[in-house]
């Protein structure tokens, strides 16, 4: 156990050796800001172990174990198998990984081995296990609890229901959940611990993808082959009327509480937002109560309301434009029904039967319930559309495809079932969303390029930015250099008490009573000064607009020139053919604000700004959830429960991730 702590500002660390300073000391150097670097190194993989374990001693350098060349590790000669939680070079290497008390020593297709790591428990780990009527230890000071050796995890090799089977059938000790439609039975057997309310740190939803047309190798754009004409249209024109209409629609008519109810028949929960459970203090509880939207379109209490498999009354929801001819950012507020919701399909489809909305599953099986709710879904938005859309699923088995060709390749109009990353803080799950690369084609670079295709919100964060500096009325300051509330302009067209009174979602999201309720001072500094919910969300989206240009990120001048004339933002009407291909620059819009070699930064600095206060951190969420970029999908959340099963005189207490076991045993 580690008792002595060092101060690194009195140590002079060589940051180009990438040295422990001691073989107690776990040093990690940070050449920049980064918010959530104590949430990666609180990863299971990263828990404490004794410094007299060899996979700790094994890091320093002066072992030999890690080979340096001019400065940089050199991959072929350093001994990435005695390394403890290097897993380098894609394999996954005896010992390697580490989960709280136990470490891996084995990793197939369908297992994974985790061997108990006796060093740790007998230093770190020896109060563990020792549990009995809330006292640690027995009488005799030793523990009532014998250590389990070693403990396999199954995965990848059956769908719940099978585990619940093999756990009925003694063929496996511990059953982390039940399936919702084997609850009522599991009640009957011995073993059931204390159903608990699942907080995730980790989300799984549908994504549209941001990749309609490729770019080949002399820059000219065509149509991905993956993606029909009216399809890449749809996802082209993401800011249109019709796509907007048609994105809101499937969110906000198909009712997913009726839905869920198949999957999860207690709560009938469905995901609210695009960031996980957890992860925002009352957010969830807020749309749920109807205070604020989240991600959903329509009030939740509208799903509620009926038990049809749609939501038949009609709802609105705001739509921003620019008015070239009077100069002013518009806000109304358009009306989706079923007979707006099949126009705007028919305005896509053109001649054609249907448009095609296929999605991409990475999971490699489904339980029998969630297959059930993929066939409703399907079936749903089929005569929701009037046959108008066309929902194929397309699960990745296997490992052909590859994953990257799968996930960077290929696109998929309706999107992927996408995982983002199982952090818990808000920045980061907006971050995984919107990362930016660079391109290069023919000896020229361009910036702002999706990385992959998975929903890319990096317009939609442009376009509230500058549409922010027309309503709030900003002008840039050259002085003090950044976008400040203008004192000199006649132009007050776009000034108003509150610039987005005609967004709902805003007003609700900015209210004094949601701030109050998300632990937000209604005069937090974020807000400028500012009093209405529209002023205080627009203070914030200037200030990140003021931060990207302060860090380097974003060309001031560029910025301007979308400020001057916003219609910029807008995509073109026409698609790119044959006979008439866009170049680079015409399909990543926006993109030429980011300086050069930036791109990467922008996604950086979302998790940056998020992590500096919650109200920015709310600012973001709404943004990202504004856009409907999601399809919501069952999820045991606000009120859902889970069911633990572990064998009789077995012991099994987890953390919250799938392999962050800190104990197993079997009671003595």
């Amino acid at each position: 156990m580690i008792k002595k702590y060092v101060n690194p500002a009195d140590v002079n660390y060589d940051i180009n050796n990438f040295v422990n300073v001691n073989d107690a000391v776990y040093t990690m150097y940070i050449d920049e800001e980064y918010p959530y670097a104590l949430d990666l190194i609180s990863k299971e993989y990263f828990g404490a172990l004794p410094n007299t374990n060899n996979k700790v001693k094994n890091i320093n350098l002066k072992d030999g174990k890690i080979v340096l060349d001019d400065g940089v590790i050199d991959q072929a000669k350093t001994s990435w198998n005695e390394i403890f939680g290097s897993g380098g070079l894609n394999n996954f290497t005896k010992d390697t990984w580490y989960a709280g008390a136990y470490y891996i020593s084995a990793f197939t297709g369908s297992q994974i081995i985790f061997n108990l790591n006796s060093i740790y428990m007998d230093t770190v780990g020896q109060d563990l296990l020792s549990y009995v009527d809330g006292k640690i230890k027995g009488s005799n000071n030793e523990n009532t609890d014998q250590r389990m050796e070693q403990v396999v995890i199954n995965y990848g090799s059956g769908t719940a229901d099978t585990y619940f089977e093999n756990y009925k059938a003694g063929q496996i000790d511990y059953l982390s959940s039940v399936p919702e439609a084997k609850r009522s039975e599991a009640n009957s057997l011995s073993g059931v611990t204390p159903t608990k309310v699942i907080q995730t740190t980790q989300s799984n939803y549908i994504a549209y993808t941001p990749h309609p047309y490729t770019v080949n190798k002399d820059g000219k754009v065509s149509a991905n082959e993956n993606v029909s004409d009216n399809m890449a249209d749809f996802i082209y024109q993401w800011d249109s009327k019709d796509a907007m209409t048609i994105r809101a629609g499937i969110a906000g008519l198909v009712n997913y509480n009726q839905l869920a109810y198949m999957v999860y028949s207690n709560s009938r929960d469905f995901q609210l937002s695009a960031t996980p459970y957890g992860a925002f203090k009352n957010y969830y509880e807020n749309v749920a109560k109807g205070d604020i939207y989240g991600a959903l379109p329509r009030p939740y209490a509208d799903y509620q309301s009926s038990s049809a498999d749609t939501v038949e009354t009609e709802f609105e929801i705001p739509y921003y434009s620019w008015n070239s001819t009077d100069q002013k950012v518009n806000i109304e507020k358009i009306k989706i029904n079923k007979d707006t919701f099949k126009t705007a399909i028919n305005n896509f489809k053109g001649n054609s039967a249907s448009l095609n909305f296929s999605i991409k599953f990475g999971e490699g099986s489904f339980s029998t319930n969630y297959e059930q709710y993929l066939i409703k879904f399907q079936e749903t938005v089929k005569d929701l559309s009037g046959k108008g859309i066309n929902v194929v699923i397309n699960p990745r088995l296997g490992s052909n495809p590859t994953s990257n060709e799968w996930y960077n390749s290929q696109s998929s109009p309706l999107g992927f079932s996408y995982w983002s990353p199982d952090y818990n803080g808000v920045g980061t799950w907006i971050e995984a969303d919107n990362t930016l690369q660079s391109t290069t084609v023919n000896n020229t670079t361009y910036e702002g390029v999706p990385s992959t295709n998975s929903h890319n919100a990096f317009h939609t964060y442009l376009t509230t930015m500058i549409y922010a500096v027309k309503l709030m009325n900003y002008t840039w300051n050259d002085s003090d250099k950044k976008y400040a509330a203008s004192t000199t302009t006649n132009d007050d067209s776009q000034t108003t008490a509150d610039p987005y009174i005609n967004d709902d979602r805003i007003q609700k999201a900015f209210s004094e009573s949601s701030l109050t309720d998300f632990g937000i001072q209604t005069n937090d500094s974020a807000f400028d000064n500012k009093n209405t919910p529209g002023e205080k969300y627009g203070a914030i989206a200037i200030e990140f607009l003021n931060m990207l240009i302060e860090k380097q990120v974003f060309n001031q001048a560029k910025v301007q020139s979308y400020i001057d004339d916003p219609s910029k933002l807008q995509y073109s009407s026409t698609k790119p053919t044959k006979e008439n291909p866009y170049t680079v620059q015409n399909l990543y819009v926006g993109g030429d604000v980011i300086k050069a070699g930036q791109s990467a930064n922008f996604s950086k600095y979302l998790g940056i700004f998020a992590g500096e206060s919650t109200a920015k951190a709310l600012w973001e969420n709404t943004v990202l959830d504004s856009d409907y970029s999601f399809i919501p999908k069952p999820e045991a959340g606000l009120k859902e429960t889970i069911i633990s099963l572990v064998k009789p005189g077995y012991v099994a207490r987890s953390g919250t991730q799938s392999i962050n076991y800190r104990d197993f045993g079997i009671k003595k």
